[in-house]
């Protein structure tokens, strides 16, 4: 009901339970996968808060980890590209939203973010470029400004 009403946040908590309680019901496998899938539909966008894309790719990993057979792998796995690319291109806007405020440490943060949380990404490619060239050593960074706050619920 709440994801054909596109409440995708309500509708999230609803397939988590539905996966969690009865992980050998026939349903089990499509509550997985939307489970990731309603964060990522409950996104705004890489330009808003990242919190509802880093639930989905967390999800989507958690498919892919426990559902070695699962119906949904091949989307599954497309689709968290398409998330970590999207919070890929996120943390690149937040670089040159530093660069254009003249602000080295946070672009240095944001573009290390990049290359070392996505590095498979478009994105990562510009991120790998402006690192060295404005002489920023990646041995000074690491992908913890990426996680979730720890009062965070992941299994809504």
């Amino acid at each position: 009901y709440r994801y054909t009403r596109k409440e995708f946040d309500q509708a999230a908590g609803f397939y988590a339970q539905l996966a969690r309680k009865y992980p050998d019901s026939e349903w089990a496998d499509l509550a997985a996968f939307r489970r990731a899938d309603c964060w990522r539909l409950h996104a705004r966008g890489t330009g808003y808060d990242i919190t509802p894309l880093l639930k989905a790719t967390i999800n989507y990993r958690r498919y892919l980890s426990e559902r070695k057979y699962g119906e949904h792998r091949a989307e599954v796995q497309e689709k968290a590209r398409e998330v970590d690319e999207m919070l890929a291109q996120s943390e690149l806007l937040k670089a040159e939203l530093y660069v254009a405020r003249e602000e080295e440490q946070g672009a240095r943060i944001h573009y290390a973010n990049v290359a070392l949380a996505y590095p498979t990404t478009q994105a990562a490619e510009p991120a790998r470029r402006e690192l060295p060239a404005n002489g920023w050593d990646l041995s000074q960074n690491s992908v913890g400004t990426l996680t979730l706050p720890p009062s965070t619920e992941l299994d809504e």
